[in-house]
């Protein structure tokens, strides 16, 4: 077994929740820029999302894995969530160098979703 190193402390760990989309959902991969919260660059995100009764997925943008599919019955990890009675469900991703990460949504009913704290 090799040893295991250390890149040193991380950057910056925070928590604060600050709301990044309130509105109609989107039905197609869409971009999400997370930069003004999170600032331009690669971070490790915790995200929470809530719908009155649809389906959301994320995934970080160039990434071509389909991770959504449009079944409550079928979660694929923790990037895809069936949300349902306004309740909050958590994702954690990477973004993009950008900040940026991409968003599918079942449909065009109203969609909330906050950043609740990253590390980059």
């Amino acid at each position: 077994m090799g040893a295991l190193s250390n890149p040193g402390a991380a950057r910056n760990m925070v928590y604060n929740e600050v709301n990044v989309y309130n509105g109609a959902g989107v039905v197609a991969w869409t971009p999400l820029y997370l930069g003004a919260v999170v600032g331009p660059k690669l971070t490790l995100v915790t995200l929470k999302a809530m719908s009155p009764t649809n389906t959301i997925a994320f995934r970080t943008p160039g990434d071509t894995d389909q991770a959504y599919i449009t079944c409550s019955a079928v979660m694929r990890g923790i990037t895809l969530a069936a949300l349902g009675n306004n309740l909050w469900t958590q994702f954690i991703l990477w973004t993009d160098a950008a900040g940026a990460l991409e968003v599918y949504m079942e449909d065009t009913d109203n969609y909330t979703i906050d950043v609740i704290g990253y590390i980059n």
